[in-house]
Parts: C-alpha cells; sequence; structure tokens
C-alpha cells in the first residue's frame, strides 16, 4: 500500500469511530443523520506537517456520511478574532442541539497560553457538544498550551448535549480554589452557585479515541474519555509566559532528553543549517529515519528550540544559542552524509564548526619521541577530575574493543602489533592526563589476560567496571561476533544508568581503525553522535591503521591519538557510569545482529497500561502519567517508562524500534493484517481492572498472532501490586492464555514478572529472538510471478552418482538417446 493509499486508509478507519453520532437522526430516525459538524483547523505554522493528515481526514469524514453535514473552516489565529464567529451564529447550520464542534490543533501557538483564548472557547462548551483534537503524541500535550487539570467524563444524561452536561469527578485539588462554587463541578454555568470550570473532551488523531469520545457523548459506552476543565473568568487570569524564560543549554539537553530518538537524531541533524524549511525536514527524515512517523516530525517543531515561522513555506530557525550547544553532538560524517544525500541543500550547510582549528603544520617535522607525552603548551590538563576513586577503585579509563586481523602466510608478523602500539600509545597520554596512581590500568584490551585465566569472566569484569568504550571501526570489526558481544554488555550498562539517573550515560568513544562507509554501519553505530574532524584530515580519510602504517603521517598519528585520548578523558568525567554485575560474557547477544549490507530489521513494542486519567480505585499515581506510554512500574529506582528503556535495550540488538500504546492501536490488530514485524506487547498487570482494556486483550489473545510476544514487569516493592498479586495475575492468565503460555516458552521470567530492569536487560533478548522467529515463520510469501514450476534440487554423489542408488540424470545440455543406458556407480 502506497503512503498515500495508507493515509486514506487510516483517514477513513478514523471518520468511522465517529459513527455512534449516526444514530441521533432527526425525530429519531437513525437512517438519516442529523447532526451537523463544524471542524475548525488551525492553520498555524507548526501544523504545516499535519496538513495532509487532516485534508485526508476531512475528506473521509464527507465521504462516510456519519454527519447531516461537515462545515470546515480555519481556527483564528489570535484571541479576539472570534471563536464563535468562525463556528458560526446559532442556527447558520442547525440549531445548537443537533451541532457538534470539533477543533483540530497542536495547541503551540503563543494564542494558547493566555487566558484570552480559552475564556472565548469557554462560552462555545455551554452551547454544543465541543472536542479538542491535538494530533501531538499525548506526553506533549503539557509542554504546549495543555497545561490544564485533567478530568475523566462520563456519558450525559441526554446524549449528544453540551459539555456542561457531562459528568466528572474533579481532582482534590480543584474545590480548594476560590470562585470553584459551592454547588461543585458539574452543574451548569447559569445555575446559582455554579462552577466556573466546564470539562473540554481531548484526544489524539487516532480511531480508538475518536471512537471512545463519540460513544461516550452519545451515551453507548459507561467508559467515558479524557477531558481538560477549561477555566472561567473568574477562575484564571495569568500573565502571559516570557517567551524564552530558559537559558539555552538548559532548555536544549531537557528537550533532547524527553524526545523520541527519532525527534532527537533530527534536531542534531537541523543543527548543520543556519536556517532549513520544513520540506527540507521532512526529505531529511525520510533519508536518514525512515521509521519517523510525522508525530515524530511534529515533536521537532514544537519541542521549543526552533523559531517556526510562516510565509510561502514554513521556516526553522533555532532560538539563540541552542544551535551553537547542539552542534556539539553532529559530526563530520553527518554533514558529508546530509551534502551526498541531500545535494540540493548543500549551500545551506555550515562547513565547518568554529571550535574546530587545524593543527599549526611546523616547517620541518619534529622527530617522534619514544614515549610521547603532549606538550604543556597544547594539551593543558583537564580541570575537575575528582572521580571518586574510593567508589571506582582503579577502574581502567577504556576498553579498546577490535577485531582480531588473521594472520597472513605461515611465520607471517602479527597483524594485530599495530594494535597493541596504539593502546599502549593511548595508556601513556591517559596517564599524564588523569591522576591514576603508578601501576593502574588506564586501559583495558584482551591481549592482557594471561594464561590459564578464565577469558570471559576477565572480559566480562572488564566490561562491568571500565569507564569507556573504544570500539576500532573497520569492516572486519562490525562482522565481528565478539566485538557485536563486548559493545552490547557495556552498552547495556548505559541504559541502566541512564534509566536510573534520568540522563544520558552515553560513554562510548569510537575511533576510526579503517574508515567504514556510511551505509555498512549497524544501527547502534550509526547513531552514534561523534565528531571525528577534530582528530585530523588524514585520520578522517585513512583511519589511525593508515597513519601508524605510514611513517610520512607520524605527526598526523600523534595528534589523532592525542585527541583520542582527551576524548577518553572528557566522557569519562561527564558519564561517570558505575561499576555494574559482570555479565555472563558468552551468552549475550551481538549488538550488531543479523541484519546484512542494506537491509534493516524492525520491531514494534506496544504497552498495554492505564493513564493517571483511568487509574483503578486506590491505585496510586506515581506510577503513570499522561499516556501508557508513560507508565514506569520500577519508580523510584528507574526514572524513566519502561517503554523508553524497553526501545532503548531492543535497538542495541541493531532494531529500529517503534513504541506505541495498546489504546492507540485498536485498528492495528486488525486479524485480517498479515505480520509486519515482530512486536512485544508489555502488560501492565493492573490493565486488568478496566473491563474495556480486558476485553480487547482477550480478543488478542484468540487471533493467531505468535510474532507478540508478552512482557509483564511486576515490582514486589509496590505494596499496593504486591496485595493484588495474586488476584491481578489470575485474571491476566484468564484473559490470555495463549500469548502467557507462548511468553513460558520464550522466557518464564517474563510471563511471570520481571522483578526489575535488569532482569528486564536480561530477559528481553531472548523475548525479542523468539518473536523475530515466529515473524520469518509466517511472514507472507510472494513466489515469482508465472507458472513456472521449480524441480526439487536433489543430491548427487562425487561422480554424478545418486545416493539413493538411483541413475543420475545426464550431462547439463545433452539429452540420451532412448535406447542409452547410464550407469552410476554402484552398477559398475
Amino acid at each position: 500500500m502506497t503512503g498515500r493509499a495508507a493515509l486514506a486508509d487510516t483517514a477513513t478507519r478514523m471518520a468511522d469511530a465517529l459513527r455512534p453520532f449516526q444514530q441521533h437522526g432527526p425525530g429519531g430516525d437513525m437512517t438519516r443523520p442529523g447532526i451537523h459538524a463544524e471542524i475548525l483547523i488551525d492553520r498555524s505554522p507548526t501544523m504545516a506537517v499535519w496538513h495532509d493528515d487532516l485534508d485526508a481526514f476531512a475528506r473521509a469524514l464527507i465521504g462516510v456520511g456519519v454527519f447531516r453535514s461537515v462545515q470546515i473552516s480555519d481556527l483564528p489565529s489570535a484571541a479576539g478574532s472570534g471563536v464563535l464567529d468562525a463556528a458560526g451564529p446559532a442556527g447558520t447550520a442547525g440549531t445548537d442541539a443537533n451541532r457538534l464542534l470539533i477543533l483540530v490543533s497542536d495547541c503551540a501557538s503563543p494564542v494558547w497560553r493566555g487566558p484570552a483564548w480559552w475564556q472565548e472557547l469557554h462560552a462555545l462548551l455551554d452551547r454544543f457538544p465541543t472536542a479538542l483534537i491535538n494530533p501531538l503524541p499525548p506526553k506533549l500535550w503539557r509542554h504546549v498550551g495543555l497545561d490544564l487539570p485533567a478530568v475523566r467524563v462520563t456519558p450525559p444524561l441526554l446524549p449528544a448535549t453540551s459539555n456542561a452536561d457531562l459528568p466528572f469527578r474533579p481532582p482534590p485539588l480543584l474545590n480548594a480554589l476560590p470562585d470553584s462554587g459551592p454547588g461543585g463541578p458539574g452543574g451548569r454555568p447559569g445555575a446559582p452557585g455554579a462552577p466556573s470550570w466546564l470539562p473540554l473532551p481531548v484526544m489524539s488523531l487516532t480511531s480508538h479515541a475518536l471512537g471512545h469520545w463519540a460513544r461516550t457523548l452519545t451515551a453507548q459506552s459507561a467508559g467515558g474519555c479524557d477531558a481538560l476543565l477549561v477555566p472561567g473568568p473568574s477562575v484564571w487570569n495569568p500573565s502571559p509566559p516570557d517567551e524564552f524564560p530558559y537559558a539555552a543549554d538548559s532548555l536544549t539537553d531537557a528537550c533532547l532528553l524527553m524526545a523520541s530518538p527519532k525527534a532527537a537524531r533530527l534536531t542534531v541533524l537541523c543543527a548543520a543549517y543556519e536556517e532549513l524549511d520544513l520540506p527540507q525536514l521532512q526529505e531529511m527524515a525520510r533519508t536518514f529515519e525512515p521509521g519517523a512517523s510525522t508525530s515524530d516530525i511534529a515533536e521537532v517543531l514544537v519541542g521549543g528550540l526552533l523559531r517556526v515561522t510562516a510565509g510561502e513555506t514554513t521556516t526553522l530557525r533555532f532560538r539563540d544559542g541552542v544551535r551553537e550547544h547542539i552542534r556539539s553532538s553532529l559530526g563530520v560524517r553527518d554533514v558529508r552524509l546530509l551534502r551526498e544525500r541531500l545535494p540540493h541543500y548543500a549551500e545551506r550547510l555550515v562547513e565547518r564548526r568554529p571550535d574546530i582549528r587545524p593543527a599549526p603544520r611546523p616547517a620541518t617535522p619534529a622527530p617522534r619521541p619514544a614515549a610521547p607525552v603532549p606538550p604543556a603548551a597544547t594539551a593543558p590538563r583537564p580541570s575537575s577530575l575528582d572521580y571518586h576513586r574510593s567508589s571506582r577503585g582503579d577502574a581502567p579509563y577504556f576498553f579498546l574493543s577490535y577485531a582480531h586481523t588473521p594472520r597472513f602466510g605461515p611465520g607471517g608478523p602479527d597483524p594485530d602489533m599495530w594494535v597493541e602500539r596504539l593502546f599502549r600509545d593511548l595508556c601513556s597520554h591517559v596517564m599524564a592526563l588523569t591522576d591514576l596512581p603508578a601501576g593502574a590500568d588506564a586501559g583495558f584490551m584482551d591481549r592482557e589476560i594471561r594464561s590459564g585465566e578464565g577469558w570471559s569472566e576477565r572480559l566480562g569484569s572488564a566490561l562491568a567496571t571500565c569507564r569507556t568504550f573504544v570500539p576500532l571501526f573497520s569492516p572486519r570489526y562490525f562482522a565481528s561476533e565478539m566485538c557485536g558481544k563486548e559493545w552490547f554488555a557495556f552498552a547495556q550498562r548505559a541504559i541502566h544508568q541512564g534509566a536510573a539517573s534520568a540522563r544520558s550515560a552515553e560513554a562510548i568513544v569510537p575511533a576510526l581503525w579503517v574508515p567504514v562507509p556510511p551505509e555498512q554501519l549497524p544501527g547502534p553505530a550509526e547513531r552514534l553522535q561523534f565528531n571525528h574532524q577534530a582528530f585530523g584530515e588524514r585520520y578522517v580519510t585513512d583511519g589511525l591503521y593508515g597513519l601508524i602504517k605510514l611513517r610520512g603521517y607520524a605527526e598526523q598519528y600523534e595528534r589523532a591519538v592525542y585527541e583520542l585520548a582527551r576524548r577518553i578523558v572528557r566522557v569519562a568525567e561527564t558519564a561517570r557510569l558505575d561499576p555494574v554485575r559482570p555479565l555472563d560474557y558468552r551468552t549475550v547477544p551481538s549488538a550488531f545482529g543479523a541484519a546484512r549490507q542494506g537491509t534493516s530489521r524492525s520491531l514494534r513494542i506496544v504497552v498495554a497500561a492505564p493513564t493517571r486519567h483511568d487509574l483503578p480505585a486506590g491505585r496510586s499515581p506515581e506510577y503513570y502519567g499522561d499516556s501508557a506510554l508513560d507508565w514506569n512500574p520500577y519508580h523510584p529506582v528507574s526514572q524513566r517508562p519502561v517503554a523508553h528503556v524497553a526501545e532503548d535495550m531492543v535497538r542495541n540488538l541493531n532494531y529500529q524500534v517503534t513504541i506505541s500504546s495498546f489504546d492507540d492501536e485498536a485498528e492495528h490488530f486488525d486479524p485480517k493484517r498479515p505480520p509486519t514485524e515482530p512486536e512485544i506487547l508489555i502488560v501492565d498487570r493492573w490493565a486488568m481492572e478496566s473491563e474495556d482494556r480486558r476485553q480487547r486483550l482477550a480478543a488478542l489473545d484468540q487471533e493467531s498472532r505468535p510474532w507478540v510476544n508478552v512482557v509483564v514487569p511486576w515490582n514486589r516493592y509496590d505494596h499496593q501490586s504486591r496485595a493484588k498479586e495474586n488476584e491481578l495475575a489470575h485474571r491476566l492468565e484468564e484473559t490470555m492464555p495463549v500469548k502467557m503460555s507462548q511468553g513460558r516458552a520464550a522466557s518464564r521470567a517474563a510471563a511471570n514478572g520481571v522483578a526489575n530492569m535488569e532482569t528486564l536487560g536480561q530477559i528481553l533478548p531472548q523475548v525479542v529472538e523468539a518473536a523475530t522467529q515466529q515473524f520469518l515463520r509466517h511472514l507472507q510469501v510472494y513466489p515469482p510471478s508465472g507458472n513456472t514450476r521449480t524441480e526439487r534440487p536433489q543430491l548427487l554423489g562425487p561422480r554424478g552418482g545418486r545416493f539413493d542408488g538411483m541413475r543420475p540424470p545426464p550431462p547439463f545440455g545433452r539429452i540420451p538417446d532412448s535406447e542409452e543406458n547410464w550407469t552410476d556407480d554402484s552398477e559398475s
């Protein structure tokens, strides 16, 4: 299915989700639609990325015939422009009793952050049903103009009535606010003592969310839907926020940490340009992040780092100070790829970072010292190297990971002697740049393992304690399973520490041993943001192997090794990785996976969990957020949601990963759809308390989808969960008996309850492998077209005879005469 056809198909499903409104025809006639729908679409600059989706949705809405009429208008761009005027006066498209107003906006423009706009909107909510569709991911809603109290509204007494008649349970703190009214929330504003807060249903642009709202408003479902409380003039009158109240570096770090991996990657790539437009950003997404969705691109626009202005095309420029801070993460390889893959935008590129200066070349090359030590004038000692050695002991600063080169010919020289020389040069620099005591290990390489010492145990211990990981890139490196295992074991440490501290703990410092074409890099290596240009131009073109082998490049080699040592020390100081329990090196998977050159592997992670808006009675909200993707079962030990931690772990297995909420994926689990990728379903047992989710999970369990594997995180230090463990576990077993049995076959711990983040990292590779194998087994096969028959191949003996004693076929191209006899070896 093409992109345009898929877009139309998705839009049709979203329009079909609104069919409950069709049953409210004039005079109770359910065969004729009786509601007039008015759609107000925000056309502000950040909404430009959604134009295709919204146009397809509008066409589908008109085509399915759900409403008696559909009027599409532009949402006013400023407060005071008249939302009431845009919606039309009463009676222009039907009476207020049978009108429906749908606002579509990402709420990112400044008008949504002030009180005037909300006061105009408040006046609409008492007249006719009104809802807001925000196409952004729900995790971003509170970072735009939707920072309002959230509630769950339930069906009204009379279907399709105004928002003032939608019942809801007010948040505990709402009653404490002044002017909330003695009647309590839920009364009509015209009544004495009525409240000033009115609910506004807010939903994402998915058929599941639209269907929930439609069934709630037409009283066809008791589950209700999410809404925000809009304050009246007497409650809320804040001053508009400052234009840019945060320091550029703090805001940049916070935004990149919160962003999805694809959105963060695109934001860094944008830093290569002083200015770019939306079509260029979309082309960058298609080229560098093929799996990026419209939501990822929208996240770049509304993240707060860019100024988005409208014109002939939507223009993007970084805010003051932001681009300079981001460019430290932009590698020279990224700039080269942008130039090669987007040549029509090459004139906009900033070719060289201003903070990179080539080293001055002396008139005559100086002789190479036997023990190189950087000159004091050009190699200042790094400051603040207080590394708390009491907690880290004498852990090596770096682990040198390299691919062993086979010896050429008998008695030939050891080809890895040059790697050992690089290792010793790096150790000399690290000792000079730090306060390591005499006899301490500055680095580690596998040549230091003594004869008789446990090889896997020694490697596992070094990977669990070293402060940085230095892989020597070469084509042979990424073909080595052992190197992939080393990468995976170290990267797991960074993922676990990032989850515990909610900050980036990236401590991989790559080095070019032999330059590798970008298309040959596996996903984990390609995603590293690293600038090699600071090590010298010859280093980028020839790698360390070329510099160390050729005498004419001795100076360039010294510079590259010294800069690499400085980078190792700086990253070790910044990341500050804590030692962990060593992994069994023999059992860990390779981070380079099984993907071949030019191919990629994809996997989807779906989370079935409540949100803080629909929690079961008595369940603490501290583990939940605005979306199922915000569920953090290992709080407070982990500071990141389990979906994002699992995403990082699976990406470390060389997969392209998509994460989504089970509540938003109703159409994805269509039994008629063929498998498109293996899937991991992460289930919160507390989701069994919702009858709607339980029924949908039970329906999924009845489908034949063996490529969907289940993982059940379970924190036994959560007292509420521990008190109801047996009850919730039993309900999950009743709801999904097939999936739970299938999950135990892949990993018993995955189905019985994953107790902590460390166990999750251990079992997830097994679950991913089992799901991938099932996906490949059930993948739809497309045989060659035509009526071509291919005979089954048969084994022949060494002289052409068949092993089964039958005579062999005639030689290729020769047709024997009818009387000619063929004899095999058994007949001779």
